[in-house]
């Protein structure tokens, strides 16, 4: 089975989101394809993405999905930016506090993940 990541990227208090048409936010997420470690994969994936240089911590939420009729483990990891400087428009990414997930234009699926990273970030 494939991992597909998803990225909670924190800077202080706030969150890193991104959007392909400036509507919808997410945050960053790959699939592991590669024999190279996940935590180097997704550091390589997000700087690349998003020019941002961040620490991968730990995971906090796991779930079993099917993405385009493939079924994929879903994992949840926080991770921590060394700046808040991206190489994306301001369109197309943002820094928020997370405790407003639901009043920001964040896609749906991502809710769950969200209400499950404030609660492992009281911990």
């Amino acid at each position: 089975m494939k991992a597909y990541f998803h990225v909670f990227i924190t800077h202080g208090t706030k969150v890193f989101v991104q959007s392909t048409d400036g509507k919808e936010f997410f945050v960053p997420a790959t699939a592991i394809l590669s024999a190279d470690p996940y935590d180097e994969a997704i550091i390589k994936h997000v700087h690349y993405t998003t020019g941002l240089t961040i620490f991968i911590e730990k995971p906090f939420f796991l779930r079993d999905s099917t993405i385009r009729g493939e079924r994929f483990l879903e994992i949840f990891v926080t991770a921590t930016a060394g700046g808040t400087e991206t190489t994306l428009d301001e369109t197309r990414a943002k820094w928020f506090d997370p405790d407003l997930y639901e009043t920001e234009d964040i896609v749906e699926h991502l809710h769950k993940s969200f209400e499950t990273f404030l609660e492992f970030r009281k911990d």
